[in-house]
């Protein structure tokens, strides 16, 4: 299925704090979610790769597409 090919999720996705985010650049383009007080941001460079990532934020179960 071509579609299954496309939206690959990353299945070993690591997070680091945004202080610890060495691979991140000024320029680099972030979603960013925030639910009940928990914030997180995904890079735009690695969702147009995988175009999804699966998480939970504030305690809700999102999914992130891009």
């Amino acid at each position: 299925n071509h579609f299954e090919w496309m939206f690959n999720p990353l299945h070993a996705q690591a997070f680091a704090p945004s202080g610890e985010a060495s691979f991140l650049s000024e320029e680099d383009m972030l979603i960013a979610v925030q639910i009940n007080g928990d914030a997180v941001a995904y890079p735009v460079r690695q969702l147009a790769y995988h175009h999804i990532v699966q998480d939970v934020v504030g305690d809700t179960p999102i999914v992130a597409t891009y």
